[in-house]
């Protein structure tokens, strides 16, 4: 890669992330990881990616265990992140659906959400819940419930 890197595309799980810890200046980042049987090293990603000072682009695809979204909530506002992707189905996961919509209405500088997938309910209650003290400026939503689109983008 030569200098800092500017973007990283990482599919190999929390290995990938401690070897990514050298890389000072991430700006984007791209993360297609199966850690749903793996506790501790989603809160060891979660860890990694809110402590980043310069990750403003961030894509999350695949399946995190529940502590990853709830160790994400509650470090969200220490994120930097201006730009959220995320692809995860949580239809079936009441409290992570609930810690997914802390994660993304707690970070500061969230100003661009992409949401393509299924969420549970509890999504939505919470999301609603906490709009008022939500920053996200722009949203290109793809939103399903009970398989059918609410929006297209």
């Amino acid at each position: 890669m030569g200098g800092c890197a500017r973007q990283v595309v990482c599919a190999t799980g929390a290995t990938g992330a401690r070897r990514l810890d050298s890389y000072k200046q991430i700006e984007t980042l791209v993360l297609n990881d199966y850690l749903s049987e793996r506790p501790s090293a989603s809160r060891d990603l979660a860890q990694f990616i809110c402590k980043m000072n310069h990750l403003k682009n961030l894509t999350l695809k695949g399946y995190h265990h529940d502590d990853f979204y709830s160790t994400s909530s509650s470090m969200a506002s220490t994120a930097k992140i201006e730009t959220l992707v995320l692809k995860e189905d949580l239809s079936k996961r009441p409290s992570t659906s609930r810690d997914c919509a802390q994660f993304i209405c707690k970070m500061n500088h969230l100003k661009n959400l992409t949401l393509d997938s299924y969420y549970h309910d509890d999504f939505y209650s919470t999301s609603s819940s906490m709009a008022s003290t939500t920053k996200v400026i722009y949203s290109k939503k793809s939103l399903y419930v009970k398989g059918q689109y609410l929006m297209k983008p």
